[in-house]
């Protein structure tokens, strides 16, 4: 009877009923229900509304805390019921806390797989199978032995062979479970981290696709130095940096670099233009050659004008463009640094600069 997200939502509400009614009540009233329903009848609710939990599978003697193992119970069906699978998750463990069983665990298992956390559901139901208060019936293992059959196809399992014995196991930074020396990993992109004291910590990515079966045998190196240790600082918590480490460059600023290449490609495209009113000035004085002009004495001078404009405009473009491109390709940690200041000049600009 597994659940998906997009089931058929009468499926869905008989799988509620069913959990309900094996998480409260006694395992004799759940087969008098089941047979009656398998016997073509209507089950019968014989709990009526007074009716104590499972007493007979060791339900703990404070009536208080029996009242809030019930109340919590309720409460994970309700979210479970509303598809809201991680409250649900989160007060089946409150209730497993108040009275460790099996159904309990059942709960966590279902909502665990809902929420696509298939290690996790592989291992709530291996705990349920074997927990001795409030055992499965019959009907609950194989329904629990189905969806494990199911979570298997969306893990990954790595048989790892540690040297050292007692090394740690982390997945994303988490300590890890090594039933039979086995790590079961969710579907997706995941860290696997082995550590020890003293030895150098092992670390590679996976990418689970669902049904890998491999070994992995991890020989960690010891340590350089007695001083260098060997797990992490920060106990569980994942690695801020990646084993391998790899030197940055110095980060640098190109603004500079571009702005120069901007004004030299602004000097160029002016410099064009002063050679166009160049040659248009040096046409006109041709034409006084043929003809003689009252003005020639003032064509000239905007000839003359011409080209000096064309001549700064065009050493200024270069300079500019020369001195960007050098910027931009001149390593940020080259000896001695590198800067550039540039001040207006007559005719453009003038620029000093350390490569």
């Amino acid at each position: 009877m597994p659940l998906r997200p997009n089931g058929p939502t009468a499926a869905r509400v008989g799988a509620i009923a069913a959990l309900l009614t094996t998480l409260v009540l006694p395992a004799d009233r759940v087969a008098a229900q089941n047979a009656a329903g398998e016997a073509g009848g209507t089950p019968v609710d014989v709990r009526g509304p007074d009716a104590p939990p499972d007493d007979a599978q060791g339900a703990p003697a404070d009536g208080e805390e029996d009242e809030e193992y019930r109340a919590l119970v309720a409460q994970a069906l309700d979210e479970f019921r509303a598809r809201r699978w991680a409250e649900a998750r989160a007060l089946f463990r409150r209730a497993h806390a108040v009275e460790p069983n099996a159904r309990t665990l059942r709960g966590i298992a279902m909502s665990s797989f809902e929420l696509r956390e298939y290690a996790a559901a592989i291992r709530a139901i291996d705990a349920a199978l074997v927990h001795p208060a409030r055992p499965l019936t019959e009907a609950q293992r194989a329904h629990v032995l189905g969806l494990r059959e199911r979570a298997e196809a969306f893990v990954a399992r790595y048989q790892v062979r540690l040297e050292p014995p007692d090394a740690e196991v982390r997945v994303d930074g988490v300590r890890a479970p090594l039933p039979d020396g086995e790590v079961v990993v969710d579907l997706g992109v995941h860290t696997l981290r082995v550590v020890a004291d003293g030895h150098r910590p092992w670390e590679r990515r996976v990418r689970v696709v669902g049904g890998e079966r491999q070994t992995l045998a991890i020989d960690l190196e010891p340590s350089s130095s007695a001083g260098e240790p060997g797990g992490d600082a920060m106990g569980d918590e994942p690695p801020d940096e990646p084993l391998a480490r790899q030197t940055e460059s110095p980060s640098r600023d190109d603004t500079a670099a571009h702005a120069l290449l901007v004004g030299g490609g602004l000097a160029l495209a002016a410099a064009a233009g002063a050679i166009g009113y160049w040659v248009d000035r040096e046409g006109a004085l041709g034409e006084c050659d043929a003809t003689p002009c009252r003005n020639e004495g003032a064509i000239r001078t905007e000839r003359d004008w011409g080209l000096a404009l064309t001549v700064g405009l065009g050493a200024a473009a270069l300079g500019l463009t020369a001195t960007g491109a050098l910027l931009l390709l001149t390593p940020a940690d080259a000896p001695g640094g590198r800067g550039v200041r540039c001040a207006p000049a007559p005719l453009g600009a003038a620029c000093v600069g350390r490569f």
